[in-house]
C-alpha cells in the first residue's frame, strides 16, 4: 500500500497548473532531486544518479527561459527596426487571444 505521504504527493504534483512558471518547475526538480537522495528505499550510488539527472532537468528548464526570452527580444527588436510596434493594449488583446487560442486580429 502506498505511504500516505507518496500518495499526498502525488496528488500535489497532479494539481500543478499547466500554466507554472520556468521557476516554479525548476523548485519542483529540485524538491524531487532532494526527495530521491534521501530516500533510503534506493542504493546510495542510484540516489546520487537521479540527484544529478534532476539537477540536468533544472538546467534544461532554466535554459529553456533564458532561451526564450532572447527569442523574445529579438522579436521586438525586428519588429522596432521594421517600424511597427504593438501598443501596450496590442501586447493585452495577444495575451487575451493565447490564452483562449484563438487568432489574434489587428485592425488598421
Amino acid at each position: 500500500m502506498t505511504h500516505q505521504a507518496a500518495r499526498t504527493a502525488s496528488h500535489a504534483l497532479m494539481d500543478v497548473s499547466n500554466l507554472a512558471s520556468h521557476n516554479e518547475l525548476t523548485t519542483l526538480a529540485g524538491n524531487f532531486g532532494w526527495l530521491l537522495s534521501k530516500s533510503l528505499a534506493l542504493s546510495p550510488s542510484v540516489a546520487k544518479a537521479l540527484s544529478l539527472q534532476m539537477v540536468e532537468i533544472m538546467d534544461a528548464i532554466d535554459q529553456d527561459l533564458v532561451n526564450q526570452q532572447a527569442e523574445q527580444s529579438w522579436n521586438e527588436a525586428q519588429t522596432r527596426a521594421a517600424g511597427f510596434a504593438l501598443t501596450p493594449a496590442d501586447h493585452a488583446l495577444a495575451e487575451i487571444a493565447g490564452i483562449r487560442k484563438q487568432p489574434l486580429e489587428i485592425r488598421a
